[in-house]
């Protein structure tokens, strides 16, 4: 009766199992943007000398009189009046500065300008990853390493009565530039989004100077947003 115990209890505890594995992959999204296509500005470097916007003459914040157009070389195009001198002229160019294929950093030279001299440049945003982003800073860096950010917080200011730069360090502005009003812009897949930048160098700038500067946006998935840094 003992041994018949024993062999009960042990086939009851001698109990069989398996094993069953599950392998599972987890692809995430990217979050991709770029500066899409080429940049439009006004008076760029190269043009030979005119009207228009093929045209090399430059263009002013405050052009002359319609009778002082119209006494000189000036042109009156498109409702606007045109200093007709070639002297300064633009250059903008968009690179890849992070090896990925994107171009990311707007460089932008303004050569044998003056005061009030004005210029404008029209580019486009394009969502290239698969989440959806929205336009959160700007950053606008200079020669020296100084960075300034930029946020829909102070986009009213940027826009009405524009941003002032120091582009050579000597505690004087040099260019005003403004834009319209884009950030928390939601941008879709392939999604694109027109911007454009008006620059007037002002009164304090140095003379026989070529002031150079550096533009990169960032942007963040749609339902991160929020105006202003994110995480302080």
């Amino acid at each position: 009766m003992l041994f018949a115990a024993l062999l009960m209890a042990g086939s009851v505890s001698a109990l069989w199992y398996d094993q069953l594995t599950v392998d599972a992959t987890v692809d995430t999204a990217e979050l991709d943007f770029e500066f899409y296509g080429q940049p439009i500005w006004l008076d760029a470097c190269g043009l030979a000398p005119g009207p228009g916007f093929f045209g090399g003459w430059d263009w002013l914040a405050f052009p002359p009189t319609f009778e002082e157009a119209q006494s000189g070389v000036n042109a009156y195009i498109n409702g606007e009046l045109v200093d007709g001198k070639d002297v300064g002229c633009t250059n903008v160019s968009l690179s890849d500065t992070d090896g990925d294929g994107d171009m990311d950093t707007m460089d932008i030279w303004l050569n044998n300008t003056y005061p009030y001299y004005y210029t404008k440049i029209d580019f486009e945003v394009h969502n290239n990853g698969e989440v959806p982003i929205k336009i959160w800073r700007l950053i606008v860096r200079l020669d020296n390493g100084t960075e300034y950010d930029f946020y829909e917080i102070n986009a009213d200011t940027i826009e009405h009565e524009g941003m002032y730069l120091d582009l050579d360090g000597d505690g004087k502005y040099d260019v005003i530039m403004w834009w319209g009003d884009n950030f928390g812009v939601q941008l879709e897949h392939c999604q694109r989004v027109d911007i454009s930048l008006n620059i007037i160098v002002l009164q304090t700038a140095k003379e026989g100077m070529t002031y150079h500067f550096q533009l990169q946006l960032d942007a963040v998935q749609w339902n991160e947003y929020q105006p202003g840094p994110i995480g302080d």
